[in-house]
């Protein structure tokens, strides 16, 4: 006996809202009685609305859906099902990688405020960047907007950071230049379709002395105050090999004033 179009809504738990568009857009079409026009759904239209939710639960489009009810042969089939299936691959490993970065950023700032002015050595991994702006005591020179790579960069969000970057001499020395660039870890930047070029400038695996510090209010990065990490690595005698670089590592506001926390990096030999 033919199911009416509520019973039918009953059954699969399916609004008739919906039922009614299914029909509209010819993907299950019922029967219809003659007298009054009410839909009839015979065992035949059972089976395809059973196919119907089965594709739908995989995450088939309706418009797939309707060819594979309608046109559609096997090989079809069996293509548009393993597309699906890379695709759903390729999300997963996504969702592991951001599962994986959280946990990391979370793990470094449950510690971030024993780590203020402590130190540790690790190897950093290669890294990426692009030029944002550069800086004398926090009064900023224009953003590099037109530049497309830093476009490319914002787009890998939310795995690209904020990082200042100077050099040994202008510690030494107490200017207070700095750049700012957005940078990728390798492990991201291979995720994303960005090409090499004179403007991304590349920073190979290295041991690092690392160190937290906190920026404070807008104006508070003083060049001079990372002094002190020179000073612990000519006690140990390590020796400055390259670019000094500063991972923004969060922003929060806490007892009515700003606090900026930066993971400072010093490349050793």
């Amino acid at each position: 006996m033919p199911l009416r179009i509520g019973q039918v809504s009953k059954l699969f738990n399916i609004p008739i809202d919906t039922l009614r568009y299914y029909d509209k857009e010819r993907v299950l079409q019922p029967g219809r009685m003659d007298h009054n026009g009410y839909r009839l759904y015979d065992v035949w239209d059972i089976f395809n609305l059973t196919d119907l939710t089965i594709y739908r639960g995989l995450g088939i489009s309706l418009k797939d859906i309707k060819n594979i009810l309608t046109t559609y042969g096997l090989e079809d089939l069996e293509t548009l099902l393993f597309e699906k299936y890379e695709d759903m691959e390729n999300k997963i490993r996504y969702q592991h990688v951001l599962s994986k970065y959280i946990y990391n950023l979370y793990d470094r700032l449950s510690s971030v405020n024993y780590n203020i002015d402590n130190f540790w050595v690790k190897k950093d991994p290669r890294s990426y960047h692009v030029l944002c702006t550069g800086a004398v005591s926090e009064e900023y020179s224009d953003f590099e907007y037109n530049n497309p790579l830093l476009r490319e960069f914002i787009k890998t969000s939310p795995f690209y950071r904020a990082e200042l970057v100077t050099d040994l001499e202008h510690i030494q020395k107490s200017r207070d230049y700095i750049q700012w660039d957005l940078s990728l870890d390798e492990e991201y930047f291979s995720m994303f379709d960005i090409k090499l070029s004179e403007e991304i400038t590349v920073f190979e695996p290295q041991l690092s002395v690392h160190t937290i510090i906190d920026m404070g209010e807008k104006g508070g990065l003083d060049i001079h105050s990372l002094k002190h990490i020179l000073s612990y690595m000519a006690g140990r005698s390590y020796q400055p090999a390259g670019k000094i670089r500063g991972e923004i590592l969060a922003r929060v506001h806490q007892g009515k004033r700003w606090h900026r926390y930066v993971e400072i990096k010093i490349p050793i030999k």
